[in-house]
């Protein structure tokens, strides 16, 4: 990368993050001589990526803002049952979104065959996007060698283990990609949204349980991209196995089959009348999250003491991480998060002030998520685009000149 080419990054990037600037307040931000911008200015308005406005003013006065249809970013979310995507333009707006149900993804070829079908027709419904798609950002529900681009021993459904994910789509879309764990494009997502949150951890509690760690406005991903992985954490119960191969590990406590089982034999025990009340009706065999939510907002005595004793158990471990990382949010996703609602999330808060030290928490928000459907393909976009912009987009520039 050349000096010219590092410069028009800098400067792109100083105006993207703005609300518009002008060349002097360029040159204040990026600390840039005056005439290399007025240089890379110029090439980045004749190339279409910036605009100005402002009438009767002086250049200098100018308003600089990026071009938002200049290009594009495909952000897309693998769930175990569900397909999302979303189509976003240089200012992370939203221009098209999918979802679609899957039956299963044991299949990594097969499952990946429709995937790539379904971004490609979506792009082909968007003409608007087509020839503009600068990358694509893919989050995946289990650990993800970011560094190899590929999935890494995968639980529950071994054979995506090495599968060639960021060549088997840059070779299928001829656009860079990025794939990573589904935490961690949630976690960009609240800070790409929210920039005033500097060390964020976003709590994931579903099927499984995970923790997007952003440390200094960063994803933290540690050493082998591992971090964050607090599903397998030990905690109290040592007499639930996990499908891990250990015992007692917080995801075989907390996490969705074991809340539901326990809702379950609960129900079996007389418990709860109003769960009783939905098998009764023939609709089901087993109870499902909708249920306990349902039976949540019924004012159900059991299911609120269920999410509250879920809440300890989430909020042990939770204490930990706040304890050596210190944040300042923790935000709560997942479909265990939704389904508990504010009995999960004050159960959290509570055990958390009290296992932490006042200083740790005295100025700690948690919160839940305000985006349980689109977080995770909004954040996945984002994290190509900030790729991109940081790392790629001098190349951008050369391709897509004029």
């Amino acid at each position: 990368m050349t000096y010219n080419d590092r410069a028009r990054i800098s400067i792109y990037n100083a105006i993207r993050k703005s609300v518009g600037l002008s060349r002097s307040e360029v040159a204040d931000r990026t600390g840039l001589a005056r005439s290399t911008i007025s240089l890379q200015v110029a090439e980045l308005l004749r190339s279409g990526f910036l605009q100005e406005a402002g009438k009767n003013l002086s250049q200098r006065k100018l308003k600089l803002s990026i071009h938002p249809e200049k290009g594009y970013f495909i952000g897309a979310l693998l769930g175990t049952r569900r397909f999302s995507v979303q189509i976003v333009n240089l200012h992370y707006q939203v221009v098209a979104e999918m979802q679609c149900h899957l039956q299963n993804i044991h299949d990594p070829h097969s499952c990946n065959t429709f995937l790539l079908e379904t971004l490609q027709e979506l792009i082909e419904s968007n003409p608007q996007v087509q020839g503009r798609i600068f990358g694509l950002g893919l989050g995946l529900p289990f650990p993800v060698n970011f560094e190899a681009g590929k999935p890494d021993s995968p639980p529950y459904i071994p054979l995506w283990h090495d599968f060639p994910m960021v060549d088997f789509y840059s070779e299928g879309l001829e656009i860079p990609v990025l794939i990573d764990n589904d935490v961690n494009v949630m976690a960009w997502a609240e800070v790409v949204r929210e920039p005033k949150l500097d060390n964020t951890l976003f709590i994931k509690l579903g099927t499984g349980i995970g923790c997007g760690i952003v440390l200094h406005q960063g994803i933290y991903r540690g050493a082998q991209g591992s971090a964050g992985d607090i599903g397998h954490i030990a905690v109290s119960e040592q007499n639930k196995v996990c499908h891990c191969g250990h015992s007692g590990c917080l995801e075989a406590t907390a996490g969705r089959e074991a809340l539901l089982a326990e809702a379950e034999k609960a129900v079996g025990e007389g418990e709860s009348v109003f769960l009783q009340g939905l098998l009764a009706k023939g609709r089901q065999r087993k109870l499902a999250l909708r249920d306990l939510q349902a039976a949540i907002q019924a004012n159900d005595s059991f299911t609120i003491r269920l999410f509250q004793k879920e809440g300890e158990r989430i909020g042990s471990v939770l204490s930990s991480l706040v304890n050596v990382l210190n944040p300042d949010s923790i935000i709560l996703g997942g479909s265990v998060s939704e389904a508990g609602g504010l009995y999960l999330l004050r159960a959290i808060h509570q055990h958390i002030l009290y296992r932490s030290p006042h200083l740790a928490t005295m100025k700690l928000n948690i919160q839940m998520t305000k985006d349980f459907l689109w977080g995770g393909s909004f954040g996945a976009a984002a994290l190509i685009g900030e790729h991109i912009f940081e790392q790629e987009f001098h190349r951008q520039l050369g391709s897509r000149n004029g």
